[in-house]
């Protein structure tokens, strides 16, 4: 079987993570939450998500600046 492409949800409100991930598996994509950037980022240097969805006003970081890192690595 084909293994799902992967998106992650960077945003502090579970609620959002939580209806975002659902919607993004009935389309056939694993969905991968973080409540904190820098969590997000950690995890990125260990896998490649094909969408990164980024609240900018996260609590640890600024979206922008995940986006930053991110694209460093």
């Amino acid at each position: 079987m084909k293994e799902k492409q992967k998106v992650i949800i960077i945003d502090d409100d579970d609620n959002l993570r939580r209806t975002l991930g659902e919607i993004l598996d009935l389309n056939g994509f694993e969905a991968i939450g973080f409540a904190k950037g820098k969590r997000a980022i950690s995890w990125c240097k260990k896998e490649i998500p094909v969408v990164a969805l980024i609240d900018l006003k996260l609590s640890d970081i600024s979206g922008i600046d995940v986006l930053r890192e991110i694209k460093k690595i």
